[in-house]
């Protein structure tokens, strides 16, 4: 009886485990974007003038990492968790995340930076499910390796 509980126990503790694994990276990294959206006047800005669109270029970078993290979340999770459910909350957050700028002095939200942070999402997340997955060439590999 005891040993039951013990095994369910650490069965249970696996799961935790794999579950901050797998959702860590992109939790800390939404973190990283709440702190720079947070940051009056935006970082950067002073950065590359001479470019045009850099903001929405550091939207759609920002948020393609933030797409590649919930990538490894699908992966790694031990749930089962569909590539709309990941992509779902990308979007949501980068909706949360321009509307928390509304109320930071010298920020504002914009639709167009939504759309930057959503085509972030998304380029992030195919980019890193196609790393993610093994080629053609090295599942054969396997087969004829094994």
């Amino acid at each position: 009886m005891e040993s039951g509980r013990r095994r369910q126990s650490l069965a249970s503790d696996n799961i935790v485990i794999r579950e901050v694994r797998a959702w860590g990276p992109a939790v800390l990294w939404a973190v990283v974007l709440f702190l720079l959206s947070a940051w009056p006047d935006g970082p950067g800005r002073e950065w590359l003038p001479w470019l045009p669109g850099k903001d929405k270029i550091a939207h759609v970078v920002l948020y393609s990492v933030f797409g590649g993290t919930l990538a490894h979340v699908r992966r790694y999770s031990s749930f089962p968790v569909s590539a709309v459910l990941v992509i779902a909350v990308g979007l949501v957050y980068g909706l949360t995340d321009e509307w928390h700028q509304s109320f930071v002095p010298g920020r504002d939200p914009s639709l167009w930076d939504w759309v930057a942070d959503a085509v972030g999402v998304i380029v992030g997340y195919g980019i890193v499910t196609r790393w993610l997955r093994p080629s053609r060439d090295s599942t054969n590999r396997q087969i004829w390796n094994t």
